[in-house]
């Protein structure tokens, strides 16, 4: 059964509101550093897979068949002609995820204005056990209309994350269906044949990446 957003459990904040008192004594930003690395097992969390100083183009991407919100199989070739920029989440990701999509949303539209409709946005979901075709069909109703959001099994997302390095792993788990993933937090811009140009991380705002990526097809 699809499920809506999670809370943090009482336990959670329970023992947040006791690391507070502990660090009481060390100033703020250190406290919400400490909140924010407990935080990570029970969300989803940045995870720096490839660094902002890097020297060349990393060897991200490739080719891949996953499975549309129709439930239909659908292989990278079929992208090719359009620049596409994919992010990996999950559908229960309580915050981070519908902020970054929201993110996507703002900058295709961006884009489309001054470019046309060139821009193919993709949603890849690290949570192939909840997050099947009709889940994803309901997802993308909240998104760019243009939107398509790809499952598969667990081998199809493990391969198609180990081609572009993106980290993920279930957090601690309530029950077999209530859990959440931490997951790295990166928006990837492939050319028009499928080739990795860049990527935007999660600092990077919604204005800041369309100027990026409108300089990227200038050229």
């Amino acid at each position: 059964m699809f499920l809506g957003e999670q809370e943090p459990s009482q336990l959670v904040k329970t023992l947040e509101s006791k690391l507070v008192g502990i660090l009481g004594i060390l100033n703020i930003d250190n406290i919400q550093r400490s909140i924010d690395k407990y935080r990570s097992l029970w969300g989803c969390r940045s995870r720096t897979i490839v660094t902002e100083e890097r020297y060349g183009t990393p060897q991200l991407g490739g080719s891949f068949k996953l499975i549309d919100q129709d439930g239909v199989t659908r292989s990278s070739e079929e992208f090719k002609g359009k620049y596409m920029l994919i992010y990996f989440g999950f559908c229960n990701c309580p915050d981070i995820c519908p902020e970054e999509m929201d993110k996507q949303t703002q900058v295709v539209n961006t884009l489309d204005k001054q470019f046309g409709p060139i821009i193919q946005p993709v949603f890849i979901s690290v949570d192939p056990k909840r997050d099947v075709p009709r889940v994803l069909k309901n997802y993308v109703k909240d998104y760019h209309p243009r939107l398509v959001a790809l499952t598969g099994t667990p081998e199809m997302i493990k391969d198609v994350t180990r081609k572009f390095r993106v980290y993920y792993n279930e957090g601690i788990k309530a029950t077999e269906q209530d859990y959440l993933i931490d997951h790295s937090i990166i928006h990837y811009l492939m050319d028009k044949d499928g080739n990795f140009l860049e990527f935007y991380g999660k600092n990077t705002n919604s204005q800041e990446m369309a100027k990026a990526i409108s300089n990227v097809i200038k050229k």
